[in-house]
């Protein structure tokens, strides 16, 4: 599908002189020009542009922002990406879920190359998250073994972390953030997501990952100074209060503590000081936003 100037500047946000200004000084995608006299942008052209924006709202420079994708998919630029639209991901999802289940890594990552250039937070949501639920309810009812599941989860894993080091943990003046699993806690693909997520609104992530305990954390975000510590927590029963009250308790007053995950979501809490309990993204944002974001 063809898309005028006007529609594509909508739908990236990017406004039509910019577009223009990127196009003569970056080459950043070349429309073509059809029978009418009209430059048509094809899907690609803006998968690929609302990629450069969201860099470049993130806090990166349009030339840092053209670099970042570039590395990612060398030699791949907007014209020349195709990118299924929204109604093939259910497919995609099941092709790949399957290549997973089968322990081919070959087919799985021909699934994955054609998306590579999406948006981060559109790929993750319609691709990464609903497939890692997927794997987990049908590990729960004895449809996936053990080993299929972490054969699975590692290769999502391995995408979103990837997402990580190809934006550089977000923009080195970017706002000092730490993220981590509580000790015990081994799975760690939900706060992958929001480490990307993070580094897409400006914050600076540096990446612990799973089972961290509170001591090494408090240790690490000291050491970094840094100013916001989110803490994930999956596993229902396990003593999050306990572990938030020493790690607040160690961590120096300018730094900002956020607690989530499913057994925040599901526990009966304590309100406690210098200690935010996000159950949901909303509410993740809804605390950082509060503290200065």
């Amino acid at each position: 599908m063809g898309y005028r100037i006007t529609t594509v500047s909508r739908l990236t946000g990017i406004p039509r002189n910019t577009l223009l200004a990127w196009e003569r000084r970056y080459n950043l995608v070349a429309p073509k020009r059809q029978e009418n006299g009209y430059r048509a942008y094809s899907d690609a052209d803006v998968d690929y542009l609302r990629t450069i924006k969201q860099l470049v709202d993130s806090g990166y420079r349009i030339s840092e922002a053209i670099t970042l994708v570039e590395e990612r998919t060398p030699g791949v630029t907007g014209s020349t990406t195709s990118v299924p639209s929204n109604r093939d991901f259910g497919s995609l999802r099941t092709t790949l879920l399957d290549a997973l289940l089968s322990f081919d890594r070959a087919a799985a990552e021909a699934c994955v190359l054609p998306v590579s250039m999406s948006g981060h937070e559109f790929l993750m949501d319609t691709l990464y998250l609903p497939l890692l639920r997927e794997i987990g309810d049908g590990w729960h009812e004895g449809r996936i073994t053990i080993s299929q599941e972490h054969f699975a989860s590692a290769f999502i894993r391995e995408r979103m972390l990837a997402m990580l080091v190809a934006v550089g943990f977000g923009p080195s003046g970017g706002r000092r953030t730490l993220c981590a699993c509580m000790s015990g806690e081994r799975h760690d693909g939900g706060l992958l997501s929001v480490a990307v997520r993070l580094t897409l609104r400006g914050h600076h992530v540096s990446w612990l990952g799973a089972d961290v305990p509170a001591a090494a954390l408090v240790d690490a975000a000291n050491t970094q100074r840094s100013e916001v510590v989110c803490v994930s927590a999956i596993v229902a029963g396990s003593d999050v209060a306990a572990y938030a009250r020493e790690v607040r308790a160690g961590l120096h007053s300018g730094c900002v503590l956020v607690m989530g995950g499913a057994a925040v979501r599901t526990s009966e809490l304590p309100t406690l000081e210098g200690v935010r309990w996000a159950r949901s993204t909303e509410e993740l944002w809804s605390h950082l936003s509060g503290s200065g974001q």
